[in-house]
């Protein structure tokens, strides 16, 4: 069996793992402001906010493809490199982010 640390020794430096539920993929607006900070999680010290939440919504679709068209920017310019896994109705991500001082965060 693949322990988490197995698939932590696996990943370069500065990796990520997520994964879309394509079911679900369209299906994200974002949170009113105030209610942000209940959606948090921390990560190595960090806090990130989540600012979308799964709702129905007949727009979504183009939302959905204005914020990959800014992710696809960033692996075109080499400040962020991806790669995935797609297994039936999901999609794993690998992110490479830069080494801390080389550029933006994401």
């Amino acid at each position: 069996m693949i322990s988490p640390f197995d698939v932590q020794q696996a990943l370069p430096k500065n990796s990520c793992l997520g994964s879309i539920d394509t079911k679900c993929a369209f299906n994200h607006i974002t949170i009113y402001s105030s209610l942000q900070p209940y959606l948090r999680f921390e990560l190595k010290d960090r806090s990130y906010i989540d600012i979308g939440m799964p709702f129905g919504l007949r727009l979504a679709p183009i939302i959905l493809t204005k914020n990959f068209q800014m992710a696809l920017a960033a692996i075109k310019e080499g400040t962020l490199s991806i790669s995935y896994k797609r297994q039936l109705d999901k999609q794993q991500l690998w992110l490479q982010m830069p080494e801390e001082g080389d550029g933006e965060q994401y």
